[in-house]
């Protein structure tokens, strides 16, 4: 989750808020962030490679996302 909130606030932070969901079930949890952030700041929309594999090691699934110019990120992994 660190990892993909860092895509969000930016390493020297930006203007608004960060909202993150978690949902637990018996044997998945899955963890939702989404930014809305002051007009005019650029969030990445692709990971970089060493990103994509830390959270390959550590996730079933991981995502960034642009919804509506809102930036958001998914992450879901599984037991077992």
């Amino acid at each position: 989750m660190d990892e993909l909130s860092a895509y969000l606030t930016g390493s020297q932070g930006r203007d608004g808020t960060l909202d993150i969901t978690f949902e637990v079930g018996d044997d998945k949890i899955s963890i939702r962030g989404s930014a809305q952030l002051k007009a005019g700041q650029r969030v990445r929309s692709e990971l970089t490679e060493f990103s994509r594999m830390i959270l390959e090691t550590v996730a079933d699934e991981a995502s960034l996302e642009q919804l509506d110019g809102s930036p958001s990120f998914r992450l879901t992994k599984s037991r077992g």
